[in-house]
C-alpha cells in the first residue's frame, strides 16, 4: 500500500510502559521473521544481522538516542543493561523531582520519556512519524502494581490504598519509568497544550481497530498485533477505594485531561498481560 504524501517514510514507536508495548514489539519481530525476543535489546543486532533495514520498535529500536546514556547503543555480547539518565541540561519545564535525578539514575532507553530529553524526542520524530498507545490511568497503574506486589494485596481495596500511598508520592524514574504519567511521552514539556512528540495517539481500548488502520497507512499491513495471554489463576476484580481513586486522579491529572478518561470509582478486572 502506498503512503500518503504527508506521511514520513517510516514509523517509530514511543513505548509507554504497561500499554501493550511488548505485544507491539513482538508483532514487528514476527512480521519481519527474525529470531529475537522483545525482552532483550540484543534483538536489534539480530534484526540487522538478518539484513532488516526498517525502523525497529521499543526494545529493538537502535535509533533511540539520549543526551546522556550508559551502555547504549547495545553491542553484541554486552552484559550491562543500557540506560538513559536525566541530563544536567534537562528542560526547565519538567518536574523538579526529575531534574534532581540528573546523572543519578536511569531508565531503559525505550522507556525514557521523550519530554525529559529533546535528544530522545528528536530520535523518534526527526526522520519518522511516531505512534504511541495511551490507556485509562487507573487501569495502567493497577496493571503495573500487580507486577510489583502479590495479587492478593492489589485485589484487597484497603491494602491497595496503602500501596498507592507509598507508590504515588513523586514523579521519578523508579521501576524503569513504569509509573510516569503518559503525557511525558506524548507532549513536549508533558503539557497537553504543547506540541506533540507522539504523532499518532492510539487508545489501548480500541487497538483492535486503530492499530491495523495505522499499519495500513504506512504500508505495514503484515504487522498484526500479537494477542496477550491471560493466565488462569492470575486475575481478580477490584474496586479501588475513593481515597485510591483520588490519589490516582491527582497524580495522573494531566493524563485524564489530555486523553479524555474519567476518574471514577469502578471495578477493574486485573489479569496477566504483556508490558
Amino acid at each position: 500500500m502506498s503512503r500518503a504524501s504527508s506521511l514520513k517514510s517510516c514509523l517509530s514507536f514511543i513505548h509507554i510502559p504497561k500499554n501493550m508495548g511488548g505485544s507491539i514489539e513482538s508483532s514487528l519481530i514476527k512480521a519481519y521473521k527474525f529470531k529475537a525476543s522483545a525482552e532483550s535489546p540484543s534483538c536489534a543486532f539480530r534484526a540487522r544481522s538478518s539484513n532488516i533495514k526498517e525502523r525497529l520498535w521499543g526494545v529493538c529500536d537502535d535509533k533511540i538516542r539520549c543526551s546522556r546514556s550508559t551502555h547504549w547503543p547495545w553491542q553484541e555480547g554486552q552484559h550491562a543493561w543500557p540506560g538513559c539518565t536525566v541530563a544536567p541540561n534537562a528542560p526547565r519545564s519538567i518536574p523538579e523531582s526529575i531534574r534532581q535525578l540528573a546523572g543519578k539514575t536511569s531508565c531503559s532507553p525505550w522507556h525514557f520519556p521523550p519530554a525529559f530529553d529533546p535528544t530522545v524526542a528528536a530520535s523518534y520524530t526527526k526522520d519518522c512519524d511516531s505512534f504511541c498507545v495511551v490507556r485509562d490511568p487507573m487501569h495502567r497503574y493497577l496493571s503495573q502494581l500487580r507486577t510489583m506486589h502479590p495479587m492478593k494485596d492489589v485485589c484487597d481495596p484497603q491494602k491497595l490504598e496503602q500501596l498507592t500511598q507509598k507508590a504515588l508520592n513523586a514523579v521519578d524514574l523508579k521501576i524503569d519509568c513504569h509509573l510516569i504519567p503518559q503525557v511525558y511521552y506524548v507532549y513536549q514539556d508533558g503539557e497537553p497544550t504543547a506540541p506533540r512528540i507522539c504523532h499518532h495517539i492510539l487508545k489501548y481500548e480500541s487497538m483492535s481497530s486503530e492499530f491495523p488502520a495505522l499499519m495500513g497507512k504506512y504500508g505495514l499491513g503484515k504487522v498484526n498485533l500479537t494477542q496477550q495471554n491471560a493466565h488462569r489463576g492470575h486475575h481478580c476484580n477490584v474496586t479501588p477505594t475513593s481515597a485510591t481513586v483520588r490519589m490516582v486522579a491527582s497524580f495522573y491529572s494531566k493524563d485524564y485531561k489530555a486523553f479524555g478518561f474519567a476518574a471514577r470509582q469502578a471495578m477493574v478486572a486485573l489479569q496477566y498481560e504483556s508490558v
